[in-house]
């Protein structure tokens, strides 16, 4: 969807004042009723209006970019893409300001927002899995006018002016196909999440749920489950699952921890054959794709979502980003053994 920059006059309506006095309000002049200046901006906030910032002939512009230190594959991949993106950016003469904060909590997050915005960046691109906290300082830097993108996870109306992400839930339904066409009626498939609470889990299990009904399946074919992403309890759960229920022939690794699957399967040596679909074409998943030891892997394209919401900022920056999309998906791939 193409969201459309709100007008001078949609703000005037919406606030019951004239064009001009929002004219001031906007450009920061003096001279205008308190009252009238707060029902302004409330408007400016309400059909999300971020006044465009000027930039004089030969002014660099000053970008920045938060993403935590991960520890999982597809979080190191994801912030090696970051680097290499915002380094061809210093390279093509914008500075770029990167701010890694030691973990993903919602207050560093939020300090790493703020720390930019007060280091004047124009436009900020910022991984937003922290949670609320992380939003309060978008929409802060937001109402100060700065453009900001966020990417990969999203807070929904925390004033962005994009969202570059995943689509969980068509993930989850790529993998419900895939998986349909390898087991056959009656056989069941293990869906382990690494948090059912949290949107990606949520929107994988819905997606696969959804699908795999949609195709006639049954529902209590699918066992839900979730392992925090830790290997131990992936292995755990792995284990009990296939060894408690032998309907079992599939394991949809809708989280990390596919390593901890495959050695649960290859110890169990159970005499019935279990397929696995997993997401994100990490060094390790390629590994296991050529070993035989994973059928599918669900690949996001990572240099799209590092490189993405970059480019949306600089063409907002140049004044060439007049119509934004609201949310943009990265493309996805189906990876196999033979394919890489």
């Amino acid at each position: 969807m193409i969201m459309k920059r709100p007008t001078i006059q949609q703000i005037a309506a919406l606030s019951g004042v004239s064009r001009g006095t929002v004219d001031r309000v906007v450009h920061d002049r003096p001279n205008v009723n308190p009252e009238k200046a707060k029902r302004v901006r409330d408007a400016m906030r309400r059909l999300n209006y971020r006044p465009r910032r000027s930039r004089r002939a030969g002014q660099t512009i000053r970008l920045g970019v938060v993403i935590p230190h991960h520890a999982d594959a597809f979080g190191l991949a994801l912030a090696g893409a970051v680097e290499s993106a915002a380094a061809e950016y210093r390279a093509a003469g914008m500075e770029i300001l990167l701010n890694r904060p030691n973990s993903p909590l919602p207050m560093d997050m939020a300090d790493a927002v703020s720390a930019l915005v007060d280091k004047g960046a124009a436009g900020l691109a910022v991984w937003t899995g922290g949670g609320p906290a992380v939003g309060d300082a978008v929409r802060s830097a937001a109402d100060k006018g700065v453009r900001v993108v966020t990417f990969a996870h999203d807070i929904p109306d925390c004033g962005q002016v994009s969202h570059v992400g995943q689509d969980w839930e068509r993930s989850g339904r790529i993998a419900a196909g895939l998986m349909a066409r390898m087991l056959r009626p009656g056989e069941g498939v293990l869906i382990l999440a690494g948090n059912v609470e949290s949107t990606p889990g949520r929107g994988r299990v819905r997606g696969f749920s959804e699908f795999w009904t949609g195709l006639g399946r049954l529902q209590d074919e699918c066992r839900v489950d979730q392992c925090y992403d830790s290997f131990d309890v992936a292995y755990e759960k792995t284990c009990a699952a296939l060894v408690g229920d032998e309907r079992l022939c599939g394991v949809y690794m809708a989280g990390e921890g596919t390593p901890a699957c495959v050695e649960a399967v290859g110890r169990l040596a159970l005499p019935r054959r279990i397929r696995v679909v997993a997401h994100d074409l990490t060094v390790e998943h390629r590994r296991l794709l050529q070993y035989g030891a994973v059928d599918f892997v669900i690949h996001q394209d990572v240099s799209f979502l590092a490189r993405r919401p970059l480019e949306i900022l600089a063409s907002l920056m140049n004044g060439r980003g007049r119509d934004v999309a609201a949310v943009e998906y990265a493309p996805m791939d189906i990876a196999t053994a033979e394919s890489i």
